[in-house]
C-alpha cells in the first residue's frame, strides 16, 4: 500500500520563521464496540509501541486494562502512564485494505504513533523521505486479512 507524506507547517527553534516539513502520517482507522474513528498517527519507526489517547478508547468503547498500568519513555526523558487495549485497525490506500486485531496502547496524552508493537511489525516498511512517499506490506507474520479493491 502506497501512501504520500503530508506537509506541515513548522515554527523553528529560533522562533523566526515558519518551515515546511513533510512527515508520513498513516490513515488509518480504528474500530470499536461503539464505532469507529479515522485518525491519523505519525508512522513512527523508533517508537516501540503504537500509541494512542484515551479519548480514541472512550469514544469508541474500546476497554482499556487501567489494572495493567504501563510507562514509555519519550526522547526528552520523560514517560508516560499506559494502558493497553484490544483494538482493530484498518488500512486502505483505496487499492488495499488491510484489517488485523492486536493490543495497543492509550495514554492520557494527545499522542498518536504507529510504532512497532501492535502495527509496524507486520508490515514491510520502506520510507522515500525524497519523493515524500512511503508503503506498508504486509509481511509473513501479518495475523489479519488483505483485500484488494477493483478500480471501475
Amino acid at each position: 500500500m502506497n501512501f504520500k507524506y503530508r506537509r506541515y507547517l513548522v515554527e523553528m527553534f529560533d522562533g523566526a520563521h515558519l518551515t515546511e516539513i513533510y512527515r508520513p502520517i498513516v490513515p488509518l482507522v480504528i474500530n470499536g464496540p461503539k464505532g469507529s474513528l479515522r485518525i491519523r498517527p505519525l508512522l513512527d519507526s523508533g517508537s516501540d509501541f503504537t500509541l494512542f489517547p484515551l479519548s480514541v478508547a472512550e469514544v469508541i468503547g474500546i476497554e482499556v486494562h487501567r489494572d495493567r498500568i504501563g510507562a514509555v519513555g519519550g526522547i526528552e526523558g520523560g514517560s508516560l502512564a499506559t494502558y493497553p487495549g484490544n483494538v482493530e485497525l484498518e488500512l486502505s490506500d483505496n487499492v488495499e485494505s488491510c484489517r488485523w486485531t492486536t493490543t495497543i496502547y492509550f495514554s492520557a496524552s494527545n499522542n498518536m504513533l504507529l510504532g512497532h508493537l501492535g502495527a509496524l511489525e507486520y508490515f514491510t516498511v520502506t520510507l522515500n523521505h525524497y519523493e515524500r512517499t512511503f508503503s506498508l506490506e504486509p509481511n509473513e507474520v501479518f495475523p489479519g486479512q488483505t483485500e484488494t479493491h477493483l478500480k471501475h
